[in-house]
């Protein structure tokens, strides 16, 4: 087969498993990607010197001793099964990727360029760290999921701005040396071990405990370069006496955290705060800092002074409180409810400047008589909602609307503001739209699964470009008048009707239906 002198990505397939020796590879191919059963000899075949990425299947395992990798490779991943004795030498640097592997081996003429990556798998062996060689211009290292080894003794070279532990990985890092230019760093599920005289680099930006972390921080030197401490699911420990650097930007917590934060100084640099469901201490006597941005709780807010800069305010999944007495700044942009709340709005005061308004599955409450902000561009309701739009002033500024799964009211009588531009009906929604004045804007109408109502009546927007039309659709559309501007129509499992090629706007570029016939007279 002669491959074209142009080609430059050339994948093959997971049945694909013919060797490559006499195969002449174009000298501009750049990926090179093998299936899940590819597994023959890369010995004594000619791979590009423009090659960038080469990935093998997780099928592969043939020695790699004597195969000739270009200087331009930056990537070469291995799928999981391969167990190359060849990788254990001192010459070797072995790296590989989290799930199938990433492997570079710097032992085989491989130069690794200043993105290079490397991840190391470990499955329960011992892979002797202290002898593996990382070249000095290594950025990214991860350690696979399997791996659980203790990397004491492991040279980390100064270039390492990225360090990631996999899922098992739950080892001592006392006297582990981390290098100075190090900026991230990750642990994964698993890891519960104290960091107590692990010394933190002075450049790291991002740390990570993962989900069994729940170790005291109050001897743990955090470094000023900071911005970003992820604690994990199970972490509940008392935040007393522990110094968080002024230069963290965000603070998240998991949803075991439970504990007072009397006494705890937030830094007036923290922009983002994330609390878990489990969170319900009194924030009433906590300084949140002046310049925070983003708050997600599930705590009580009722009296609480919150800070004028905040632009977005998430509930959590178990709050269900009112919202009378609750003082929402009027810089708010995004207001998101969780799952279980389902409490009026009668009577509450949103902010002027509300953009987003979300509410999770299980409300279900009228706002009719609730005024909202004469700025929202986007409402969104849950599962649950199925309560009547009549009546409800929508401002003129909104452009998205979504209703939720079980919302299935009639839409005569609904006034949808004037701007409209993208209506979603979800699963249940089956009601005609027939006299239904859809706004002139609208450019994006979806009907969900149960949808099968007339649409002969029923006048789509000279503007509308996107229609969907949920599976158990199978109404005929002949004198059906589709827009001029439609550029996408997509039709459900059940549609079967036949459709007249000259009924198709010459807009159309996507069209979508898998039992349709279209008949070209």
């Amino acid at each position: 087969v002669q491959l074209p002198s142009g080609l430059q990505t050339l994948t093959f397939g997971d049945d694909f498993n013919q060797s490559l020796v006499d195969v002449n590879f174009p000298d501009g191919l750049k990926a090179l990607t093998f299936g899940e059963w590819f597994n023959q000899s890369l010995r004594s075949v000619r791979l590009p010197c423009s090659i960038l990425r080469l990935v093998l299947g997780s099928g592969f395992n043939q020695s790699l001793a004597g195969v000739q990798l270009p200087e331009s490779l930056q990537y070469l991943i291995i799928g999981n099964h391969f167990q190359d004795s060849f990788l254990s030498n001192h010459q070797t640097l072995w790296s590989a990727g989290c799930y199938d592997c990433i492997y570079a081996l710097a032992g085989m003429q491989l130069q690794p360029q200043q993105c290079f990556k490397a991840i190391i798998p470990g499955k329960g062996a011992d892979y002797g760290l202290h002898r593996v060689l990382l070249p000095n211009g290594l950025q990214t290292l991860i350690f696979g999921w399997g791996f659980n080894e203790s990397v004491a003794g492991m040279h980390l070279p100064s270039s390492l701005q990225t360090l990631t532990f996999g899922s098992n990985f739950d080892q001592s890092l006392k006297g582990v040396r981390l290098p100075e230019n190090l900026q991230t760093l990750y642990f994964g599920y698993r890891f519960n071990q104290s960091l107590r005289r692990v010394r933190l680099p002075n450049k790291l930006q991002t740390l990570s405990l993962g989900h069994d972390f729940n170790q005291r921080l109050q001897d743990v030197c955090l470094p000023n370069s900071l911005q970003t401490l992820i604690l994990s699911e199970r972490f509940d420990q008392c935040l007393r006496g522990v110094r968080l650097p002024n230069s963290l930007h965000t603070l998240t917590f998991g949803e075991s955290f439970n504990q007072s934060l009397l006494g705890v100084q937030l830094p007036h640099s923290l922009q983002n705060l994330t609390f878990g469901d489990n969170f319900n201490q009194s924030l009433d006597d906590v300084q949140l800092p002046s310049g925070l941005q983003t708050l997600a709780t599930s705590a009580s807010l009722q009296g609480l002074q919150l800070p004028s800069s905040l632009q977005t305010l998430t509930f959590g999944d178990s709050y269900n409180q009112t919202l009378h007495g609750v003082n929402l700044p009027a810089g708010l942009e995004t207001l998101t409810f969780g799952r279980s709340f389902d409490q009026t709005l009668l009577g509450v005061e949103l902010p002027g400047g509300l953009k987003t308004l979300t509410f999770g599955k299980c409300f279900d409450q009228s706002l009719q008589r609730v005024q909202l902000p004469q700025g929202l561009k986007s409402l969104s309701f849950g599962w649950n909602f199925n309560q009547s739009l009549v009546g409800i002033q929508f401002p003129n500024s909104l452009k998205r609307l979504c209703l939720g799964g079980n919302f299935n009211r009639s839409m005569s009588g609904v006034q949808l503001p004037d701007n409209l531009e993208i209506l979603t009906f979800h699963w249940h929604f089956n009601q005609s739209l027939t006299g239904v004045q859809l706004p002139s804007s609208l450019q994006a109408l979806t009907f969900g699964r149960l949808f099968n109502q007339r649409l002969q009546e029923v006048q789509l927007p000279n503007c509308l470009q996107n229609l969907k039309l949920g599976r158990r659709f199978f109404q005929s559309l002949q004198g059906v008048q589709l827009p001029n501007d439609l550029q996408t129509l997509t039709f459900g499992d059940n549609f079967n009707q036949a459709l007249e090629e000259a009924q198709l706007p010459t807009s159309l570029k996507g069209f979508t239906s898998p039992g349709l016939t279209v008949v070209v007279r």
